[in-house]
């Protein structure tokens, strides 16, 4: 399963979500509007962000 999560910072190139997969041992335990801590960015430092939408597959995006 997958979650669509939006990152909580501010910056007008990250106007969009993010997909992260979700654990199995997580998957009864996350609800949509859940905040989260995932990894992100170089470092993958880990930064907040809340829990939009679960996915069955992951969901490809287009380069503007």
């Amino acid at each position: 399963m997958y979650a669509d999560i939006i990152i909580d910072i501010t910056h007008e190139k990250l106007d969009k979500v993010f997909q992260y997969r979700v654990p199995e041992e997580l998957e009864g335990d996350l609800r949509t509007g859940a905040g989260v801590i995932v990894p992100f960015g170089r470092g993958n430092r880990k930064r907040r962000g809340i829990l939009s939408v679960f996915r069955k597959h992951v969901i490809m995006m287009r380069k503007k």
